[in-house]
């Protein structure tokens, strides 16, 4: 982590590499883990848009959440360093997802994550930096294991933790000793010292671990509208996630293409999606408190019609064995950017909203690799558009022909054209 600063309100949050001018595919979710309603930061930390700079890249998964908090927190305090350890510096390594009700989630690869820091820990040891080891509370089986398979662990403390709160406090801690051993830092006596300067350094896997981020998703949610279609523990039920797509710059992907004339609905394998609206009351309001919300349910792999000029957010739910959400809009074959949030997918809305849109939405239990996706891209790319319209049994064939193993839901964005009484 090299730094935090705050943007203009107008801007959408996102993270690059180096101070460099690309955001990351990970932005989309940063953003809307920062935003007020969705996420966490504007709620803890007052402003609605940030940059973030770190050192690697980061592409998929939720396990940068936990530190990217913490690098916010300590940006608030003015304690953030900028990712060199310098004497007098300590460090956080921390890897966890977080749940809106500030619960910290499980992960997967977290031993793997623990290893592949060895030469890191190593120079932390050497040059005598001490270091805060935070994983989550249900992952510390892993941190137990990684402790007993090293030598020595860097000078600090390694826990685990199973909320926000708890993890604020013991990162408190932590700063305000002078000293920290192994596992039991010592209390210290702060008369007439001064405290050192701070670098904090969030856990980034190293390149060859970010494919294996996982998005964790929590039990169900309170509120009626989004509670998800099944509960139980995070890091059982849910899988990966689709990698970074090329082309969207987004850690899930949708296609966009066909209608769903003429195709008969096959009982699906797994519990249906299904989709959350937000609704203004009034045409352009789209103020959170002028928005309504209603979940719909899928008929025959067909979602009810939904109106485009109050449409203010489109979500999915899915079913805990789906790891992959990928979308073809059947209009023009244009790809159609997907957010993961927390625990749903938040489905991009037309720019150009004067006139009737049609999507259909693919749903995979397996993780789809990118040559997959890129074949079945390419396939899109050939079809007649302005001569056939595809179905949605048109695409399920494609994607068959592709390997990919999907359910296929479609639905229609209806545009309808207002007067003055709708104003």
């Amino acid at each position: 982590m090299q730094r935090v600063v705050a943007e203009e309100p107008d801007v959408q949050s996102v993270i690059c590499v180096d101070g460099g001018m690309q955001p990351l595919p990970i932005s989309g979710r940063y953003h809307d883990f920062v935003r007020k309603g969705s996420g966490l930061i504007q709620r803890d930390f007052g402003e609605p848009a940030y940059r973030m700079d770190v050192s690697e890249r980061i592409d998929q998964g939720n396990s940068w959440q936990l530190p990217v908090y913490l690098a916010h927190y300590l940006s608030a305090e003015g304690m953030l360093g900028d990712g060199e350890p310098q004497p007098g510096d300590k460090v956080l390594w921390s890897t966890g997802a977080l749940k809106a009700d500030r619960s910290v989630l499980p992960v997967e690869e977290v031993f793997n994550k623990l290893t592949l820091s060895a030469e890191l820990f190593g120079k932390l040891k050497d040059n005598q930096v001490p270091c805060l080891v935070l994983v989550p509370a249900q992952d510390e089986s892993a941190l137990v294991r990684w402790q007993e398979s090293v030598e020595g662990p860097p000078d600090g403390l390694q826990t685990s933790v199973a909320d926000l709160d708890g993890a604020v406090r013991l990162l408190k801690d932590f700063l305000e000793l002078k000293d920290s051993s192994p596992m039991q830092p010592a209390p210290v006596d702060n008369a007439g010292g001064t405290e050192p300067s701070l670098l904090r350094e969030p856990y980034l896997p190293p390149p060859g671990m970010l494919s294996e981020s996982v998005p964790a998703l929590g039990p169900e949610r309170e509120t009626e509208c989004h509670s998800p279609l099944t509960t139980g523990n995070a890091s059982q039920t849910y899988k990966k996630a689709w990698s970074a797509w090329p082309w969207a710059g987004l850690a899930v992907l949708m296609l966009a293409g066909g209608g769903v004339a003429g195709w008969s609905w096959m009982q699906a394998s797994m519990p249906p999606p299904r989709l959350v609206i937000e609704v203004a009351q009034a045409p352009g309001d789209c103020g959170r408190q002028n928005v309504l919300e209603q979940a719909l349910l899928p008929m025959d792999g067909v979602f009810p019609e939904v109106g485009l000029n109050r449409l203010c957010a489109l979500w999915m739910e899915v079913p805990p064995e789906v790891s992959t959400v990928v979308g073809v809009s059947l209009d023009n074959g244009a790809l159609v950017p997907v957010n993961f949030n927390i625990d749903r997918w938040r489905i991009s809305l037309p720019n150009q909203r004067f006139r009737d849109r049609e999507y259909a939405l693919l749903v995979a239990k397996e993780t789809l690799l990118d040559a997959n996706l890129s074949a079945l891209s390419s396939e899109l790319g050939r079809h007649p558009w302005d001569a056939e319209h595809l179905t949605a049994a048109g695409l399920l064939e494609l994607a068959k022909k592709q390997g990919i193993d999907a359910e296929v839901y479609t639905q229609k964005l209806i545009y309808r054209k207002m007067s003055y009484r709708d104003f």
